[in-house]
């Protein structure tokens, strides 16, 4: 790898990294801030003055490193954490990597822009962890003749990212920094990714997990910010806008937990913007304060329910502007989970068994628990309760907003059921960000011959929606398809439960007993009432 200088005639001049035909800028700031909950403000670039050092990450904005991640994956990749580095005020930073010539100059011109933002539950992760490197899907759309830019994007998390309250918003900050910060960044691309010869009029804006929860938030927009997008294992369904009480209810929390009770109200948040970062997020987390999107009335501008993703009444603007989306999920999606009810497992099919018993009637409770094998051991219960939490969490959403946006946009539908097969807690189950690993090809050493056979022909589906090419066919009309990917075993087939792998049950129950009656009482045990 060697450095190579590229002018941008907007900026100035950038100092990257190339290798192999790839030009890669690390680091790129897109947005400042004032102070930890302040607006983005789109990067003002003094002209000409000085070279961009685009050879290194930026900051993240919380510490930590990839190896959480890596256990969930059960595989890791080579990775220094002792390079990073965390900033709450210069987090807001672009990893852009773009296809050269032997000569340094871009492969074409107006390529189509690849862009990414990563899950982590909106409180982990960052762009710039290896398993998100955009190097070899980019290299593998040039070798298909179709190349492409692809960003990554850093944003606020946790905390900084969404803390709000009625006093945060008098005193100029608003909810959801860390949408806010996608946002500005697509804003970025839109104004600059030209001078890459991208286009910034055909971006596709791409999400896992929490990241696809902020691409179906971002089609609330009435401005267009992207042209297609891919939802992966995520809706607003899974993580929905908190309402006003709840962000109150937070709020007072970290007030408290952070000692400023008796300070007024714009004291309070001078506290809160001035204060020692690691300090407050120390002992707002072992208070158990944890902040999540809300409804502001523009970003989130309305609460999201079952009821109004089912009967399209849901307010999605980027309906009328995004005119294809790709939305899939993986078999057991619910791995992720157990992440959350791991210190739950003592007593496990108990306490879901006497709480479900009295938040559902008799018949659709007894449906539930022999649909899913329960009663059970704690340790079958644990791995069973996770299946539920997986069909109603992330495959009906998956199927709900399908129907949803297919009225209006292109809607390609996939159903992933490769098993992971590396040594792990669910070595031989579909788990959570697979379909992630194999799109982005960083662990192509460590597949077989025929799951990287899989790997490249689903980053080649991808790659070629991103070019405007159908990558399979849509999930429209009577005959409802999905691409069912397994390695050796790939079709499409009509999206349906018997076809592509996945239970009914979960339609059944909802359709009995009401879809937001069924979510809330799961939501209510699962979130320890």
């Amino acid at each position: 790898m060697s450095t190579s200088e590229y002018s941008h005639p907007a900026i100035g001049d950038f100092t990257g990294n190339r290798r192999d035909g790839i030009l890669q800028f690390l680091g790129v700031q897109y947005a400042t801030l004032a102070d930890r909950f302040a607006p983005p403000v789109l990067k003002h670039y003094p002209t000409k003055t000085v070279v961009v050092d685009a050879t290194k990450h930026g900051p993240q904005v919380n510490p930590g490193g990839a190896d959480f991640e890596f256990k969930l994956l059960q595989q890791s990749l080579p990775y220094d954490a002792s390079s990073v580095t965390t900033s709450e005020t210069e987090c807001l930073s672009l990893n852009l990597t773009v296809p050269v010539d032997s000569n340094g100059r871009s492969v074409d011109e107006k390529v189509p822009v690849f862009v990414f933002i990563h899950g982590g539950g909106f409180m982990n992760g960052s762009a710039n962890f290896p398993q998100y490197d955009l190097t070899r899907l980019v290299r593998l759309s040039v070798e298909k003749g179709m190349p492409m830019i692809g960003v990554s994007v850093n944003y606020r998390l946790g905390i900084t990212g969404f803390l709000t309250s009625k006093s945060m918003q008098a005193a100029g900050y608003e909810a959801n920094n860390g949408l806010r910060d996608q946002r500005a960044g697509l804003l970025w691309l839109k104004q600059y990714v030209h001078a890459f010869n991208g286009d910034p009029e055909n971006i596709t804006l791409v999400g896992e997990s929490a990241g696809a929860v902020s691409v179906a938030y971002h089609l609330h927009s009435k401005t267009p910010l992207f042209k297609r997008a891919m939802l992966m294992s995520g809706t607003t369904l899974l993580m929905r806008p908190l309402p006003t009480a709840a962000t109150e209810a937070t709020y007072s929390r970290a007030v408290q937990a952070l000692g400023f009770s008796e300070l007024s109200a714009s004291e309070t948040v001078a506290r809160l913007c001035n204060m020692d970062g690691q300090e407050m997020r120390g002992n707002l987390m072992k208070a158990g304060v944890f902040a999540f999107p809300s409804v502001d009335g523009e970003i989130a501008p309305s609460e999201v329910t079952w009821t109004n993703v089912m009967d399209g009444s849901l307010p999605l603007k980027g309906r009328e502007w995004c005119e294809a989306i790709v939305i899939g999920d993986c078999a057991f999606d619910g791995s992720i989970n157990s992440l959350r009810l791991g210190h739950r497992k003592t007593g496990i099919d108990q306490s879901f068994h006497d709480f479900m018993s009295k938040s559902l009637s008799v018949l659709i409770s007894a449906k539930l628990f022999s649909a899913y094998d329960l009663p059970a051991s704690d340790d079958e219960a644990f791995v069973n309760i996770l299946e539920v939490s997986n069909d109603l969490q992330f495959y009906a959403p998956t199927v709900a907003f399908a129907k949803l946006l297919s009225n209006d946009a292109k809607v390609y539908v996939y159903r992933y059921n490769e098993p992971n097969t590396w040594p792990g807690t669910f070595q031989g189950r579909t788990t959570h960000i697979h379909d992630l690993v194999f799109l982005l090809q960083n662990f192509n050493e460590k597949l077989s011959d025929k799951q990287k056979d899989l790997a490249v022909e689903f980053a080649c589906d991808i790659i070629r929606f991103a070019n405007g090419v159908e990558p399979w066919k849509a999930y429209q009309g009577e005959a409802k398809l999905a691409k069912v990917l397994k390695a050796g075993d790939v079709k499409v087939v009509e999206d349906k439960p018997a076809l592509t792998e996945r239970r009914s049950i979960v339609f059944e129950i909802a359709d009995e007993t009401g879809w937001d009656v069924y979510a809330q009482a799961f939501s209510k045990w699962f979130n320890g009432a």
